[in-house]
């Protein structure tokens, strides 16, 4: 049976092992591709995704680098093996580069999966990396501005409420100042008379 092979590359904003470490795991492959993905991330683990409409085995795995597997769809033909993918993640300025190689693909579907390779992948993933790159901004910028204090200088004092705010002091009676007058009158008048 004749077969063809393909050769597709991306680079996505992310380190090499994030992405790697994305592929293998069955809830971000999920998220990074918008179809459902199962994985078993081991050599012999067999994996699907885009909601069954691809499945395989992994053959090969280095941690960070490289991930091999046999892979086949619904539209290959019944006597037709398992294609092979080999997938590089290679480190460049700003994230990683991503390389598929795909061989032994039936004859007249290379051309299909080149393309599935950059809708259903790449333009994706390139877009969930780079949501999560400006959600990492976002929290380091958030812990850059709750810094501690460098060592060596006092800590401010905590804030006392306003002083229209304070309770006002008890007065030392609770008379009115009326009343509190004609009783000391009154004491005066009483000590005059009896002397």
């Amino acid at each position: 049976m004749t077969t063809e092979k393909i050769s597709v590359v991306t680079e996505v904003s992310a380190s090499p092992e994030d992405v790697y470490d994305a592929w293998l795991d069955s809830k971000r492959h999920s998220a990074m591709t918008g179809g459902r993905a199962e994985i078993a991330a081991r050599v012999g683990g067999r994996h699907t995704a885009w909601d069954g409409y691809i499945e395989g085995q992994i053959v090969d795995l280095q941690a960070g680098l490289r991930i091999a597997k046999l892979w086949r769809t619904r539209e290959f033909p019944v006597d037709a093996p398992d294609s092979h993918v080999e997938i590089t993640f290679l480190p460049v300025a700003g994230g990683t580069r991503v390389a598929v190689f795909h061989t032994e693909i039936p004859e007249g579907q290379g051309q299909r999966y080149e393309l599935g390779w950059e809708q259903r992948y790449f333009a994706p993933m390139r877009a969930y990396f780079r949501k999560r790159s400006r959600v990492s901004e976002k929290e380091a910028k958030t812990k850059s501005v709750r810094r501690k204090p460098p060592s060596g200088r006092r800590k401010a004092k905590p804030r006392t409420k306003p002083k229209a705010a304070r309770k006002p002091k008890a007065r030392a009676s609770k008379k009115p100042v009326r009343q509190r007058v004609k009783s000391v009158r009154a004491a005066k008048t009483r000590r005059k008379r009896r002397k």
